[in-house]
């Protein structure tokens, strides 16, 4: 069995005076947990308050405020990338935004081959556009497959 002391007068008074601050901001603020309260009162109210003080208080009168769970976001498995054994088994697109002097943002989108490390497909211009990757895909297409 755990022993308490007894808490004196004076500390219950003042306990007293922080809960009807707690209920104050509680009442504008519902959804505030210990932390947020504290800062309120110490930055904005200018109260010299301990914020164990103001847990200790908010977890006696059921306050406190319950962590939201739901908002970790879950986590797929991750699969280790394929490895290309043959020219053509796949392709990687991508695009890169570089800074030009004179021109400013210029996009780059460029198809290489996995097993070869070879620029098969290329595209610059001054906007990112879906043409722009297509244009990149049908040069990969037509210099892999001339015929088809």
């Amino acid at each position: 069995m755990k022993m308490r002391r007894n808490r004196s007068q004076r500390v219950i008074n003042r306990d007293e005076e922080v809960l009807k601050k707690i209920l104050k901001i509680k009442g504008e603020h519902p959804l505030w947990g210990y932390r947020r309260v504290w800062s309120y009162l110490k930055y904005r109210l200018g109260e010299n308050i301990n914020k164990k003080r103001i847990y200790r208080v908010m977890k006696e009168y059921s306050l406190l405020v319950t962590k939201n769970v739901r908002l970790k976001a879950k986590r797929t498995s991750t699969r280790p990338k394929p490895r290309a054994s043959r020219p053509n088994q796949f392709w990687e697109i991508d695009m890169t935004k570089m800074l030009i002097g004179a021109y400013g943002w210029m996009y780059s989108v460029i198809v290489l081959d996995w097993y070869t490390k070879e620029i098969i497909g290329h595209s610059f211009g001054m906007q990112s556009k879906a043409r722009d990757w297509l244009n990149a895909l049908n040069e990969a297409v037509n210099k892999r497959f001339p015929l088809g």
